[in-house]
């Protein structure tokens, strides 16, 4: 099982021990009046769009301070997770400091693991796969 904490390698940093970890847990989701049919909506419909593989418990772990489930595997291009990953924290109710960090710690991408900087090097999905994430997250609220 994989924890949420990653180890972020420090730059033009000479001494061997040169890592520094960051409890990533979770993306902070404040709306507890629905939260469970929220966050079910939004995996049923990634499910549909082939974005996502897991279950709803692991997908709903993302958004939990216990996290201790096992990462998101994202389906789709790396650019396609990127725009849902900003789409997502520009909701009024989704709060995520160190964005990257997070993604980086609760989702791999078709299976790899990605690292934070690796995840923020901005790509332009395709436009199919803009249409279908941003009517995903449309009605997330």
């Amino acid at each position: 099982m994989i924890k949420n904490y990653q180890l972020i390698p420090v730059e033009n940093n000479s001494s061997k021990n040169s890592n520094i970890t960051y409890q990533t847990s979770f993306f902070k989701y404040i709306n507890l009046y629905t939260f469970n049919e929220e966050i079910g909506k939004l995996h049923k419909s990634l499910k549909k769009i082939n974005c996502i593989d897991c279950s709803v418990p692991t997908f709903r772990s993302i958004f939990s301070d216990n996290n201790t489930f096992e990462k998101v595997n994202w389906l789709k291009s790396q650019s396609s997770f990127q725009l849902f990953i900003q789409l997502l924290v520009s909701k009024e109710k989704v709060i995520c400091r160190e964005l990257w960090v997070k993604a980086a710690a609760c989702f791999v991408i078709k299976g790899e693991v990605k690292t934070s900087k690796q995840l923020g090097k901005v790509e332009n999905p395709s436009s199919d796969d803009a249409v279908l994430i941003r009517e995903c997250i449309k009605y997330f609220k």
